[in-house]
Parts: C-alpha cells; sequence; structure tokens
C-alpha cells in the first residue's frame, strides 16, 4: 500500500487527505465522516492534467491535487495498482516475460479505442492495460496474423478483433521477436493439446459419459474445447440452428447450460471457444446470476474487459440440472 497526503474533491466534498492506494482500491480519509473507498472496479479513467489526478467513477468524479513533486509518482503507482487488478481480472497467469510501455489501438465488434497503455508478454497472451477501463487480453492461441510495419505491430484474432501496439522505442525489435515467438508456441501448444483431446475424448468423458452421448442423438452438431493446455478439465456443446447447450467436464458437479443466439452458429462456437478459454477455472462467471455478480468487482471487471464473456452471458437461455427429467428438457429446447 502506498500513502499520499494531497487535498481531494469528491461527491461535493473537499478537503486535505490521506489517500492510501491498495490492490484493488484507493481509500480516501479526511474529506468526510469517514474513510471513501474508491474500488477500481468503479473507475472509467484517469489523467494527469495540470498537477490534477482526475479518476472518473462510473458516478461521479475524483480530483487530487497539492501533491507537489509526488504528482506524477502518485498517478503512477495509481495506474500500477488499477493495472494490476485489471490484469487479475482477465485471469492473466504466469510470470511475465517482458514489459513495456506505448501506444496501442484496437477494433473489435461494438468498440474501438486508443491511447497509451502498459504491455506486458506472458507465454499466452498479450496484456494491453491503458489507464481506463479499456484493459484488454490477447490470447496468442487464436492470433490468425501477425505482421510488423515499421514501429508498428499488428494482430487479427480468427474472430476478427484486430489490435495494434506501437512506439516503444527500443523495444521494438526484441518485443516483436518475443511475441512472434510466443505467438508461434502458444498455437502449436493449443493444436495439439485440442488433437490429444480429439484422439481421448471417449476416455476422458468419465461421469459425463451418458450426457455426451445424448448429446450425440440430438439433431445437432457437437464440438468440444478446452480450457488451458495445462488444464484436463473441457467442456463439450450440442449447437443448431439459433441454440446451444454446453457441458463441462471438470472436477465440480455442473449443470448443462443453455443459450440463444441470433448469430451464425459458426460464430457462437468460436466465441464460446475464446469466452472459455479466457476464464480457464473462473468458470462461473460465465454462469453465475447478475445479483450474484454484481457484489464481485472482480468480475464485473472482468466482463467489461472481455467481450467474447460478456457474449456468452447475453445469450444464456438458463440451465437443466442433472435429475431424472434432464434428458426430456434437453431434447424439447432443441425440438
Amino acid at each position: 500500500m502506498s500513502t499520499y497526503k494531497c487535498v481531494a474533491s469528491i461527491a461535493g466534498l473537499t478537503g486535505e487527505a490521506t489517500v492510501d492506494i491498495g490492490s484493488e482500491a484507493v481509500s480516501v480519509a479526511g474529506v468526510g465522516e469517514k474513510a471513501i473507498v474508491l474500488s477500481f472496479a468503479d473507475i472509467a479513467d484517469m489523467r494527469l492534467l495540470n498537477y490534477r489526478v482526475h479518476v472518473r467513477l462510473t458516478k461521479g468524479e475524483a480530483v487530487f491535487s497539492k501533491l507537489g513533486y509526488q504528482t506524477e509518482n502518485f498517478f503512477e503507482k495509481l495506474w500500477l495498482a488499477f493495472a494490476g487488478m485489471s490484469e487479475r481480472s482477465l485471469f492473466i497467469e504466469g510470470a511475465r516475460i517482458m514489459s513495456s510501455e506505448g501506444d496501442y489501438a484496437y477494433e473489435e465488434p461494438g468498440a474501438q479505442a486508443s491511447s497509451i497503455a502498459k504491455l506486458t508478454l506472458y507465454s499466452d497472451c498479450l496484456s494491453i492495460v491503458p489507464h481506463d477501463a479499456g484493459a484488454r487480453r490477447v490470447p496468442l492461441c487464436f492470433v490468425e496474423s501477425l505482421e510488423r510495419n515499421g514501429f508498428a505491430m499488428n494482430m487479427r484474432l480468427d474472430t476478427g478483433e484486430r489490435y495494434r501496439v506501437a512506439r516503444l522505442g527500443r523495444e521494438t525489435d526484441p518485443f516483436f521477436k518475443r511475441l512472434s515467438e510466443l505467438r508461434e508456441r502458444a498455437g502449436a501448444e493449443w493444436r495439439k493439446a485440442h488433437g490429444v483431446l480429439e484422439r481421448d475424448l471417449r476416455s476422458r468423458l468419465g461421469d459425463a459419459t451418458e450426457a455426451y452421448q445424448v448429446f450425440c442423438a440430438l439433431p445437432a452438431a457437437v464440438v468440444q474445447g478446452l480450457f488451458s493446455t495445462h488444464d484436463e478439465a473441457f467442456w463439450f456443446a450440442a449447437v443448431s440452428g439459433d441454440r446451444a447447450a454446453v457441458e463441462l467436464v471438470t472436477d465440480e458437479q455442473s449443470a448443462t447450460y443453455l443459450y440463444s443466439f441470433d448469430t451464425e452458429p459458426a460464430v457462437f462456437v468460436a466465441a464460446l471457444r475464446h469466452a472459455m478459454e479466457a476464464v480457464k477455472t473462473n468458470r462461473r462467471l460465465i454462469f453465475m446470476p447478475q445479483d450474484d455478480l454484481e457484489a464481485v468487482p472482480l468480475y464485473r471487471m472482468a466482463l467489461e474487459r472481455s467481450a467474447h464473456t460478456r457474449f456468452l452471458r447475453v445469450c444464456s437461455s438458463g440451465r437443466i440440472v442433472h435429475a431424472a427429467s434432464w434428458k426430456k428438457k434437453l431434447e424439447e429446447f432443441f425440438a
């Protein structure tokens, strides 16, 4: 935790304050009867303007001033703490391989953004963390093309999203080299692991064998996929027309999850693959009720930063528990 003395203005209150920057929130004491806690999940953007740090919230704004020579240090510590929780909300795992800072831009269905960001390479992804709520995890196993144009690196995913990072200065060459190596490795491991899953599927089904047989008897195409190349857990789905059923094969008991969508089936399956890879062991994020979700700041941040996971939640049509009526209800859903 980092502590600073300053003048803070929040929700119509202004006064000399003590600000503690934690790993999940900023605590401001001195401007009200009790400390005001600003959760990182409620921060939309932060800017350093004219020696004032402006933090735009989902509701209102907080301004920190009179920090003197610590102004830039305060902003940097705040950004780093915010970036740390942003990465945790994206369920990024493993050790950092290389970090830098530079420009970024991305184009996604219904969203585009550009600014500066902290850029970090991990074994399976590129982390892009700007000083707003637009952080992104770029899964390297889904990068369909990677090109360099001068000081810019351009990536396109198999689902069409485009990401660009640039202006890394002297780190451009080594960063692109490592990015290229990691992308090749991640793609090869992902394809190999799915080949093994397809080969050994029947023996890995275990208690889900009966459910898989029922899925195969439905008027639907059956597909399967992994959460991670390092996790034995997997999923399979029956997809037909505008609906799908998904079964999880994990160490935990789970229901069959139902989805209705208005896209082509192939688009839904691609989004499903991305969402499952994105959440990994945090699978309940996809299925938990909205009221429960609101109480978990990390999950709220995750949905804001992961378009495919949002898409899957929007398409949710409920679930069927594994009881005596399970097969009948599943068949009725696809009828």
